[in-house]
């Protein structure tokens, strides 16, 4: 477990990529990627965007293109939105070509944007992985590439308030991987924006089978950290706390709407 906290709480993307390059073909295969949540977290960030036809949009970390590819579609943008991912397998596993692709972490992107580039940014379960200099470099990046009346929505999770059937060595680098809501506040705000936090919840039925897989897969950055037998003792944890078949739980995620002040 000691590793697991080592590895997960070196935050930065590039401590992150080679996990997402090595998930990539599996990375929608996830009960997030569901079409009934999908459409749900869907809403809530078009709600909270405020799309208009001719945004200019990027997705920062945005993986496969998928998710942007989404807001494109429900919002009839003009233009094509940018997926920007530092993982080539990420962005190769997507087959839409109306969404705009740049290979490269967010510090690198936020750095090369010219002044009043973008109308919207979405940095969607993200911003966990950015540490406090590259947080800071990001959002004064952004402050600069946003055109007038310009916003940023960040998507992330709790750090304690999570249902998640974890293990107990997993929640432990959840907490510690994952900063509060008030941390990202404090940061944008430092660099220009106004900001309003909320959660929206999703009530999440799942098969006890399918999670089980999920962590074996590794699929979130949480599970990357830990060795196949503590990955399995882990799992075989999680088995003998929860019976088979469905498994209910709360989902419950935060959102940040910073807007360029």
């Amino acid at each position: 477990m000691r590793r697991a906290l080592t590895l997960l709480t070196k935050r930065g993307m590039a401590a992150t990529k080679t996990h997402y390059d090595r998930v990539a073909a599996s990375y929608h295969d996830a009960y997030f990627y569901s079409d009934a949540y999908e459409m749900w977290q869907r809403d809530e960030v078009l709600q909270r965007l405020e799309l208009r036809p001719h945004h200019r949009v990027a997705d920062v970390g945005g993986g496969t293109g998928r998710f942007v590819g989404l807001l494109k579609d429900a919002a009839g943008l003009s233009t094509k939105p940018i997926c920007v991912d530092p993982s080539a397998a990420m962005l190769e596993a997507c087959e839409r070509k109306d969404v705009a692709f740049v290979q490269s972490d967010a510090r690198a992107y936020v750095d090369g944007l010219p002044p009043k580039a973008l109308d919207r940014v979405l940095l969607k379960e993200v911003v966990h992985h950015f540490g406090d200099d590259e947080l800071a470099s990001i959002c004064a990046g952004l402050h600069k590439a946003l055109d007038g009346n310009g916003r940023v929505v960040v998507c992330t999770r709790p750090r304690d308030d999570v249902e998640y059937p974890f293990f107990e060595a997993a929640r432990d680098v959840w907490r510690a991987a994952q900063p509060s809501a008030d941390h990202f506040v404090d940061a944008f705000e430092k660099h220009g924006f106004s900001c309003r936090v909320d959660v929206a919840a999703y009530p999440a039925v799942i098969d006890r089978e399918v999670w089980l897989g999920m962590m074996r897969n590794r699929f979130w950055s949480t599970f990357a950290g830990f060795s196949d037998g503590e990955l399995a003792a882990g799992v075989a944890e999680v088995a003998a706390a929860h019976p088979p078949g469905p498994t209910a739980f709360e989902e419950r995620v935060v959102f940040i709407v910073a807007d360029a002040v």
